[in-house]
């Protein structure tokens, strides 16, 4: 049972005999929390996200940033303030470090810094989403690997050799840590008939997109020149 109390923009949570604090910061929309457990050792946790529930449980959350790079999002009742009573403080999601990623959307090859990948506690799955808190993968159980992220996006581009499609890209993961470091297998895309994979090793194979795994080609990794060999291995 967690209980929380508010005093101006100061918002104490207590779950347990641990202990969390927000507080807003002078700067618009930033805050800095610490968090004390039953030890008595505290983090202090720097920075920490406005309230949302535009995270994929729908509910009012707040990601804070932990001292090794993580993050954790908890669950945070929001009334018509920031700080309420009422805080439950139970985790949601435990989140890794933020990456750069390159736009899988065009052939633009635009980057963005600030992503983040989070582990749902409810059900092991994995969500993406951007500096913004805007979802870009859905993934499924990270228990049962591999597992499958899809891009949120209808469009999709991998590789200058399979071009763009209206089709979302597939990326398949064959391990993830316990700090929620995840091990790329392949980046897949479907152009309706055939699905092409690039893989981890930098070859690549082309498959019925009817069935995964039948094999149409296989291809080398690229080459110095960028070219990039495929052997046709069926009929299609």
């Amino acid at each position: 049972m967690a209980t929380g109390t508010n005093a101006g923009d100061v918002s104490c949570l207590v779950v347990g005999t641990s202990v969390t604090t927000v507080t807003q910061t002078s700067t618009a929309g930033a805050y800095a929390a610490t968090i004390t457990d039953a030890s008595g050792d505290t983090d202090v946790v720097t920075t920490c996200d406005k309230m949302t529930s535009g995270y994929g449980n729908a509910a009012d959350s707040r990601r804070c940033i932990l001292a090794d790079g993580t993050s954790v999002i908890s669950l945070f009742s929001v009334a018509t303030t920031e700080f309420t009573a009422g805080i439950t403080g139970d985790d949601a999601y435990y989140c890794g470090p933020v990456y750069t990623e390159v736009s899988t959307v065009d052939d633009a090859g635009t980057s963005t810094d600030g992503n983040y990948s989070c582990l749902e506690i409810a059900d092991n799955t994995i969500e993406k989403y951007d500096s913004t808190h805007t979802k870009t993968w859905e993934c499924t159980d990270s228990t049962s690997l591999p597992y499958t992220c899809t891009s949120e996006t209808a469009t999709g581009y991998i590789n200058p050799y399979w071009g763009a499609q209206t089709t979302a890209v597939t990326k398949s993961f064959s391990a993830i840590s316990a700090s929620y470091a995840e091990t790329l297998a392949s980046t897949c895309l479907s152009d309706g008939t055939n699905t092409w994979c690039d893989l981890a090793d930098g070859t690549a194979t082309i498959a019925d997109s009817a069935d995964a795994t039948s094999v149409v080609a296989t291809c080398t990794a690229v080459a110095a020149d960028d070219s990039q060999t495929c052997t046709i291995t069926g009929d299609n």
